[in-house]
């Protein structure tokens, strides 16, 4: 539009796309980089109350327990406080740049308007050449306008794709390697043993959470993790699903370190209930179908058998449309 609009009237045209567009596109990068850097600096500043929100609901029962919850809130509600007063300041600055941005357009209908009815009044225009001139100008200027209307929603999708794609760069800490391709449990019943267990979260180095378990759980035997919250139960059972190994000690299942066995084979051989089991979109003949490794091969007599050795077919049973619920 602003090459029609210079070809058509080249005086009207320069003065209106050099006057009035450097500036509108100029306002609206330096808004782009001011809501990345805004972005970025409120990731850092929610960190801390995020995860102050995360540890308090996760860990409810013992806040309800010792009746913290009013100084949860009023510890929460400071820190949102802190934040909102340090990017004031930041919000300001740019939304002054966008408020140019959006206000450039305008300030370059006037400029086309002054300098174009000059022009007519000398006679140096046709009026059919001023309107293509000022409407391809005016309609290239709401363009860049409309353009930077997104960078919000631009500056989201960055951080969501740089988000992903760190997650993506992730490597499990537990995974299979060429050494342990075809190393698994055996089939025979086998005691677990821990000897001298402790561990330490890679991201809570300095916490400790085991220091020094040891113990023998002979094959049928029922043990039972007791303790306060925060001891180490559920940290114990992560390790013992291999979610998780040792930071010293080891876990044996027989005479075999289970540290250096397949977790995929490993797993195959384990089963765990959770307190709140997570049940995934589809139906109840595809959830339970994820715990075969060979989904073709399963059939429907396998599926019941295991729904009755759970205890749970007649209940599935009694649904309109049974597995296919």
């Amino acid at each position: 539009m602003s090459i029609l609009a210079i070809a058509t009237g080249w005086k009207l045209g320069l003065v209106v796309v050099l006057g009035g567009l450097p500036p509108l596109l100029f306002a609206g990068y330096l808004r782009i980089r001011l809501e990345f850097r805004l972005d970025e600096e409120t990731g850092k500043r929610f960190a801390n109350s995020s995860a102050l929100a995360g540890e308090a609901v996760a860990a409810f029962r013992t806040v309800a327990s010792l009746a913290l919850e009013r100084q949860i809130l009023d510890q929460y509600r400071n820190m949102i406080d802190g934040i909102v007063q340090t990017s004031i300041p930041s919000i300001l600055h740019s939304m002054f740049w966008f408020a140019l941005s959006q206000s450039v357009d305008l300030l370059v209908l006037a400029l086309g308007f002054w300098y174009g009815c000059r022009l007519l009044s000398f006679n140096e225009y046709t009026m059919r050449q001023f309107y293509i001139v000022f409407v391809g100008v005016f309609l290239s200027g709401q363009g860049a306008a409309q353009f930077f209307m997104y960078t919000s929603s631009i500056t989201k999708a960055v951080s969501a794709g740089n988000y992903m794609a760190w997650v993506r760069s992730l490597k499990p800490i537990v995974t299979e390697t060429p050494d342990n391709h075809d190393k698994g449990p055996s089939d025979s019943p086998d005691s677990m043993i821990l000897d001298n267990v402790r561990f330490n979260y890679p991201t809570r180095p300095d916490a400790k959470v085991l220091g020094g378990i040891s113990m023998t759980i002979q094959p049928g035997e029922f043990v039972a993790f007791v303790g306060s919250s925060g001891c180490g139960k559920s940290t114990m059972i992560s390790m013992l699903e291999r979610f998780y190994d040792p930071s010293s000690g080891s876990i044996n299942l027989g005479a075999q370190n289970i540290a250096l066995l397949n977790p995929r084979l490993y797993r195959g051989h384990t089963a765990l209930v959770q307190e709140e089991p997570t049940l995934y979109q589809g139906t109840i003949r595809e959830n339970i179908s994820f715990g075969f490794e060979n989904a073709e091969a399963l059939t429907d007599d396998m599926i019941i058998n295991a729904c009755k050795q759970a205890n749970i077919y007649s209940f599935i049973e009694s649904l309109p449309e049974g597995l296919n619920t």
